[in-house]
């Protein structure tokens, strides 16, 4: 009997940890996030997404986002950074606490490029997977996210 109320009060410390764990990002403003899902690029330019697609903990951890070493902003679970670029070769870089990885983009105009960042198993935190992303994949990816407040978003350069 003391065994069962000992586990139970282990379990419910435990979530409430795990609750506590999550990490949030402040949210673009609804009509950006709207916008930047149809996908229209603007002229003589490309657009990289780049999109916290999960793992195996994808709310523990932040994820940092850099696109030629330039900060894009945080992503937390489910959420995407949109940048809009010159044609050109770009490395875009996602940053947690215990790794980094990047992908190497040419940016050609006219085009959408899609990456990929998911968070898996690390020793004490999340660790980083950052990849490429088919089109249709990444769509669908970012159909089910909603957009983070970055740093450097295509909705600050067409002001």
């Amino acid at each position: 009997m003391r065994e069962k109320r000992i586990l139970k009060l282990v379990v419910t410390l435990l979530a409430a940890v795990a609750m506590q764990a999550c990490s949030t990002v402040e949210t673009a403003p609804k009509a950006a996030d709207e916008r930047a899902k149809t996908f229209e690029v603007t002229p003589g330019k490309a657009n990289l997404y780049v999109v916290q697609t999960g793992g195996w903990f994808p709310g523990f951890d932040l994820i940092q986002t850099f696109v030629n070493a330039q900060p894009l902003g945080a992503l937390a679970a489910r959420t995407y950074n949109v940048t809009a670029v010159a044609p050109g070769n770009y490395v875009v870089i996602g940053m947690g606490r215990e790794n980094q990885q990047s992908v190497n983009i040419k940016a050609e105009a006219g085009k959408n490029y899609f990456i990929g960042m998911g968070a898996r198993v690390g020793w004490n935190h999340a660790r980083v997977a950052t990849y490429r992303m088919a089109e249709e994949e990444g769509k669908q990816a970012l159909r089910e996210a909603v957009q983070a407040a970055g740093f450097n978003s295509a909705e600050d350069e067409s002001k």
